[in-house]
């Protein structure tokens, strides 16, 4: 019995059968095999630091470039420039995006090994627009919103060297725990 077919029986509607929530986008197969092994290799180089949030350290590695958020109070900050190595996934995720490159001021590289995670969360408002790049290895990315009394959920797998774009209600009224490992954000 497949996981959909347990779903019926349970009066649930398969998530990943759904669209995708409003403003969000998907794309397979955006980086070529070697475009992300260099993507890859430059992210390797980055100083990725544990995630600190008001006193406590997540398992998931970041680095942050242009402007960065301070969850410990600090708020929102500049930042330091996009390395040079990372810049030409800018002008893919932007291309991806339909924006100009220099539109997305924010890069942040995450890193997660196995088994860290990251609770159901939407993005800080400061930033706009939400251009990630999937990185090396599959995700399932799940979204949820309140519907009355029940959630409306919605899931994509993510493929390794794909794109996805949160906007407008997928970026403001879906939450998710899903991570990217190369995100540019707008501002």
């Amino acid at each position: 019995m497949t996981s959909s077919d347990q779903l019926d029986l349970l009066g649930f509607e398969d998530p990943s059968s759904a669209p995708l929530p409003q403003g969000v986008r998907y794309a397979a197969e955006v980086l070529s095999a070697a475009e992300e092994k260099a993507a890859a290799a430059a992210v390797a180089t980055l100083d990725l630091k544990r995630f600190a949030y008001r006193g406590f350290l997540g398992n998931r590695r970041t680095a942050s470039f242009g402007w960065r958020y301070d969850f410990n109070g600090g708020g929102f900050q500049k930042g330091d420039p996009i390395p040079a190595a990372l810049l030409p996934f800018r002008e893919i995720a932007a291309e991806f995006a339909g924006i100009p490159p220099e539109s997305l001021e924010q890069l942040l590289a995450i890193e997660y090994s196995p088994g860290a995670g990251i609770g159901w969360h939407r993005d800080r408002p400061q930033f706009g627009v939400v251009v990630a790049l999937s990185l090396l290895a599959p995700f399932r990315m799940r979204f949820r919103r309140k519907a009355g009394e029940r959630w409306d959920t919605r899931d994509q797998v993510l493929g390794p060297r794909s794109a996805y774009l949160l906007d407008g209600p997928g970026r403001t009224e879906w939450s998710t725990p899903s991570p990217p490992w190369t995100c540019f954000v707008t501002r």
